[in-house]
């Protein structure tokens, strides 16, 4: 059994509230199944979806600013 979703903050946050994680620092992608304990959830990234979004927001913006304050174009 899995959830899949894209990299959307609110499913990040979903993912921390059903006890799963996929942080780096602190990775623990499955949960408990609410109905059957005896199961686990598995938490999988909708990898083409994220690429979609990402082409999008550039297509948008045409410049983004990383972290260390470098342009992504």
């Amino acid at each position: 059994m899995s959830v899949t979703f894209d990299g959307c903050s609110a499913n990040f946050a979903m993912a921390r509230e059903l006890g799963a994680s996929i942080d780096l620092n602190d990775m623990k992608p499955t949960f408990v199944h609410p109905v059957d304990p005896s199961k686990q959830v598995c938490l999988i990234l909708d990898a083409c979806h994220m690429l979609k979004l990402m082409r999008n927001t550039l297509a948008e913006k045409w410049v983004l600013i990383d972290c260390d304050q470098q342009e992504i174009k």
